[in-house]
């Protein structure tokens, strides 16, 4: 019995070993926004069960069905949602399955395949790029030099997601409810360092709309510690709506959050994009046509500045 609980434990230290080592290589290798790829869970999943199947192949399924709980381990990466989940347990069954030879052979070829499609529709499914030397955004969102490996998505401009957030005060908001505005969203938190040192150009940008009442300015907290945002905004009261979120993971899918401070522009129709820097911003709602046309434009990869 000793000797399963050992295997077991070493089980999962390879399967969260192995989540690890495969979004840090990629993450090294300066692979783009790693952390939204869908196909990286479900590889490092897939490798992680599958090594560990090997170590306790020989364990009875109560053991081993232990190991499926090593699965949380994709909450911290804010992976851990549905529908991403179900796939991800059909990979870590999977990679048991093939990890031992008493299962039915046709039923590992067929799950194989299945596997096989589901993992290929996901990897071509999301872009993938890579980030060069001296790598960077340019004002108006644009990845400068950065290598495009593939990108097969027809580019249609994000509509902003139905979500609900809430005010001080605990009333719900929806950023839908601002249809017919142009809307300046900040995602920022009261831990996060450069989001307070970035607040005096925020205000600054807010200062010079606030006479403007077709443009909206909103800034939503991702704080856990809901008592220390509100004190922060009795302290500082800042111009603008102030909401935070009620589930950050919803929020990072939603608008592809994978880092703060982040800022997004929404026009009237509520389609909108990213745009990183606070200064570019000011001539985006200045001019309600080249705020169109940036919105509605895709972004570009630029392999090497000029």
């Amino acid at each position: 019995m000793k000797k399963d609980i050992y295997k077991t434990i070493l089980g999962v230290i390879i399967i969260i070993t192995s989540v690890i080592f495969c979004f840090y290589i990629l993450d090294f290798i300066n692979i783009y926004e790693v952390y939204l790829l869908k196909w990286v869970p479900m590889f490092s999943t897939f490798l992680g069960f599958y090594l560990a199947g090997i170590i306790t192949k020989k364990m009875t399924w109560h053991y081993v069905c232990v190991l499926i709980l090593c699965l949380l381990v994709f909450i911290p990466v804010r992976s851990f949602y549905f529908p991403l989940i179900i796939f991800l347990l059909f990979f870590a069954i999977l990679g048991l399955m093939l990890s031992r030879k008493k299962i039915n052979s046709q039923l590992k070829f067929y799950s194989s395949l299945i596997g096989i499609f589901i993992f290929i529709y996901f990897l071509f499914s999301q872009p993938l790029i890579i980030k060069q030397k001296e790598f960077g955004i340019d004002t108006s969102g644009n990845l400068i030099n950065a290598k495009e490996i593939w990108d097969f998505r027809n580019y249609t401009p994000k509509t902003i997601p139905d979500e609900l957030f809430k005010t001080i005060d605990s009333k719900k908001k929806k950023l839908t409810d601002f249809k017919g505005k142009t809307i300046y969203v900040s995602f920022w938190a009261t831990w996060c360092g450069p989001c307070l040192a970035e607040k005096t150009k925020l205000d600054s940008l807010k200062k010079k709309f606030n006479d403007d009442s077709n443009i909206i300015f909103i800034d939503i907290s991702i704080d856990t510690d809901k008592d220390s945002w509100k004190l922060y905004l009795n302290n500082k009261r800042p111009k603008g709506v102030q909401l935070i979120s009620e589930n950050i993971n919803r929020t990072s899918r939603n608008f592809s959050i994978t880092s703060i401070p982040k800022h997004i522009i929404v026009n009237n129709n509520l389609y909108y994009k990213s745009l990183r820097f606070i200064p570019a911003a000011e001539k985006y709602l200045k001019n309600g046509n080249l705020m169109e046309k940036w919105i509605m434009s895709k972004q570009l990869v630029i392999e090497r500045k000029e």
